[in-house]
């Protein structure tokens, strides 16, 4: 299995391995629906969906993604572990490509693994208050909002999974006007490198935020990947995403 070599001798992470071995089976606290780009309006058939799983218990908080295509079969599945807020543990298993990674932050330091086309590798990276990592997008956005509102301007490092190392991003006040906005959005946040020769190779993720800046709608790029043809490589899915959430 990945990262055979790994020792992992705390009881803490052997709890952890086993919820991600397992299903969650926590409550439902977020639902996803993914089109393509060119897709327009309800009618079209989704792309992709997602169900996101809460679970805590003594104190730690799992947050389980999983994607499903439009044939109901899972294809990708992101898992996070939180203590006392702080990211312990990340997994994200791209079922489609038969690429998966796994993340422990211990201290200042994260350890990262990863696997593609059958070849194991491995980095560490610092950490501090401003790194994040995808599944964290979300709540820093939410925790982070009168600074957000005040300045106009976040930055932050993203963790790249498959390139085991982190990209500064800005999130970045923009006006509601945006065409990939949502008319009924409270506010519209563009999320892109920080750097401008990335800045210019990388689509923006295009957020709109209700007004507790919950995320209503994503547009943009994503971590999943499609397929149009059985005569096509695999391609990172570009798109967009709306999202309701089950009350709390």
């Amino acid at each position: 299995m990945f990262c055979s070599k790994m020792v992992i001798g705390r009881f803490l992470f052997s709890l952890i391995m086993l919820l991600f071995a397992q299903g969650l089976f926590g409550k439902a606290v977020l639902k996803g629906t993914f089109y393509k780009e060119e897709s327009k309006g309800a009618k079209s058939n989704p792309a992709f969906t997602l169900e996101k799983i809460e679970l805590l218990k003594n104190g730690v908080k799992v947050w389980e993604s999983r994607f499903y295509n439009s044939k109901k079969e899972l294809v990708a599945l992101e898992k996070l572990m939180l203590v006392k807020g702080r990211p312990t543990e990340y997994a994200i298993n791209q079922i489609q490509v038969q690429e998966e990674g796994r993340f422990y932050l211990k201290g200042n330091i994260l350890k990262m693994y990863y696997s593609k086309n059958k070849r194991d590798s491995s980095a560490t990276l610092l950490w501090d208050d401003a790194t994040i990592l995808p599944p964290m997008i979300p709540s820093y956005l939410k925790m982070n909002k009168e600074d957000l509102k005040n300045k106009g301007l976040l930055s932050v490092k993203l963790v790249v999974p498959h390139l085991l190392t982190s990209v500064s991003y800005d999130f970045r006040l923009i006006d509601k006007k945006d065409a990939s906005c949502l008319k009924s959005a409270s506010y519209c946040v563009s999320f892109s490198p920080g750097y401008f020769f990335i800045r210019w190779m990388v689509d923006p993720l295009i957020l709109s935020l209700g007004k507790d800046f919950r995320i209503m709608k994503a547009s943009g790029p994503s971590l999943l990947y499609i397929k149009e043809s059985l005569e096509d490589d695999w391609s990172p899915f570009k798109g967009d995403a709306t999202f309701t959430y089950n009350a709390d």
